[in-house]
């Protein structure tokens, strides 16, 4: 969001805090207190920044004392985060007033959070889903390693930051439970009251006893909304398990996501994921791994894919040092990739889903009979991608923009090479491809050559490489020239590369 999008109320003067801060415009307002867009005026720049108003529950001069101390001190954990950490806004200043109240000053995140995104465009894509996640859970693994927990991750506390479209991490439950410190009638032992938001926090939560698997319960139901478009509340609850039902409501979602997700807004805690490092290694892994636990099973068994229209029920030997579950572990059939049909005015092409393999693990205990099973057709999840091979995709990718965006708009061609972010930038409806239609524009390339290579990594399905290249551009507007807009360029080109659908493609570019 621009800073011209701020609109300021009229006939309101301006509120000046602590001497310093001018009150632009109240962003929102809720039962800890407010908040709003301020203007640093003690800084040369007026940088923007936002404070937080904290109400303090008490005119208790006594529990005053105490709420300031350890609001200080949470303040001095907040300072620490966002100064370690980019995907977590810098506290600039705090202070408090006579009249009981807390202030914190922030860097303000230019973007739009999670849940605005989801109701201006509506819900994403799988790969879109799973690399906001990676990327949060990155954060959430270090601030878990702080020994904070988060305490109201959802959509509206997640910011993707413009220009990298990173998310960000917002609005911590350790301060507000800082200032809402109560002294209890038999003692002076402080106590708090229940941080968080209904529907996205897990039931040891709501009781007030939060843990880092608290966190990724709330992640794993932003992950569910960004997918659903579906608030929690929405959502229908299996009143005999606890348990959310949601992947009716998704297409085209892959097993391995719907198994992660599953897995992680379990009622009981011990079937979570412990750390959001594990829920991590999970995501990243090169495996299609089920996660989900379905306890309605009339018997021990394993369901492994055969076919998409037929389950295969096998009874495995238990082997205990495995410590597996005697629950029934299946997968959901219903939720097999479909095939995805891509239109356009040129013309389709359809595509079908991959396979995935599963792979069932040997029993290590010797002179333990083990039962065979047949293994059903399938391919390799992820193919390593070499330096290479990503180089040639990137000039793949360069050269094919001269039939992406100019006639015939070839959006088979950009599903081909592209997915997430950049696929969506093409080919949404205020895409590249829509403007120039709608312009009677087109682009010609001429000198399109990578200089070199300046840095390659890949871990499982995701690949990053780095490159120089130079292009040589021109628009033509109206079969004009339009000068402008058309010139050369060497630039460094960052590209973050995906395996999806059984192939390599470009999900994310960022110039530097």
């Amino acid at each position: 969001m621009n800073y011209e999008q701020w609109v300021i109320i009229p006939d309101v003067k301006p509120t000046l805090l602590n001497n310093r801060y001018r009150v632009i415009q109240p962003l929102s307002s809720g039962g800890f207190g407010e908040t709003f867009l301020a203007q640093d005026t003690q800084m040369p720049s007026s940088r923007y920044c936002v404070i937080k108003q904290l109400k303090l529950l008490t005119n208790n001069p006594v529990i005053y004392q105490q709420v300031l101390q350890r609001f200080q001190r949470e303040a001095a954990i907040l300072e620490e985060l966002g100064e370690a950490n980019t995907q977590i806004p810098k506290l600039y200043a705090y202070f408090s007033d006579t009249a009981g109240q807390f202030y914190l000053v922030q860097e303000w995140i230019e973007g739009e959070t999670l849940g605005k995104k989801v109701e201006t465009i509506g819900p994403m894509t799988d790969s879109s889903v799973q690399n906001i996640l990676i990327s949060l859970l990155a954060v959430i693994q270090y601030i878990h390693s702080r020994n904070i927990i988060h305490r109201d991750i959802k959509p509206e506390n997640i910011i993707l930051r413009q220009p990298d479209d990173l998310p960000v991490l917002i609005d911590f439950g350790a301060v507000k439970d800082s200032i809402t410190t109560g002294i209890s009638s038999q003692n002076t032992t402080p106590i708090s009251i229940m941080i968080g938001t209904p529907g996205y926090m897990a039931f040891e939560q709501a009781t007030g006893r939060p843990v880092y698997a608290s966190d990724l319960y709330s992640l794993g139901l932003t992950g569910i909304y960004l997918l659903t478009g579906k608030v929690p509340q929405d959502l229908e609850m299996d009143l005999q398990t606890g348990k959310i039902i949601w992947q009716k409501y998704t297409n085209n979602l892959t097993p391995k996501l719907a198994g992660i997700l599953d897995k992680v807004i379990q009622p009981n805690i011990s079937d979570r994921f412990a750390t959001a490092k594990e829920m991590l290694d999970a995501l990243q892994s090169d495996a299609a791994q089920i996660f989900t636990k379905e306890t309605e099973a009339l018997s021990s068994s394993l369901v492994v894919i055969n076919n998409p229209l037929q389950r295969t029920t096998l009874e495995p030997p238990i082997d205990k040092s495995l410590k597996l579950p005697s629950t029934l572990l299946s997968i959901n059939r219903t939720n097999w990739p479909k095939a995805v049909i891509i239109g356009s005015a040129v013309g389709g092409c359809l595509l079908s889903g991959v396979l995935l393999r599963n792979t069932l693990i040997k029993s290590p205990i010797k002179n333990l009979e083990t039962a065979t099973f047949p293994m059903p057709p399938t391919t390799e999840l992820v193919r390593a991608i070499s330096q290479k091979q990503a180089r040639e995709l990137i000039k793949s990718w360069l050269k094919a923009k001269q039939e992406i965006f100019a006639p015939p708009y070839n959006k088979k061609l950009a599903y081909e090479l592209t997915t997430g972010k950049v696929y969506d930038t093409i080919t949404a409806t205020n895409g590249a491809i829509v403007w120039l239609k709608e312009n009677n524009a087109y682009y010609r390339y001429g000198v399109q050559k990578i200089e070199s290579v300046e840095y390659f990594d890949h871990r499982g399905n995701q690949a990053t490489i780095k490159v120089k290249v130079t292009e040589k551009y021109q628009l033509f507007k109206n079969d004009k020239l339009e000068t402008k807009n058309s010139g050369s360029s060497q630039l460094t080109v960052i590209y973050d590369l995906q395996f999806i659908e059984g192939k390599w493609k470009i999900s994310r570019t960022n110039i530097i």
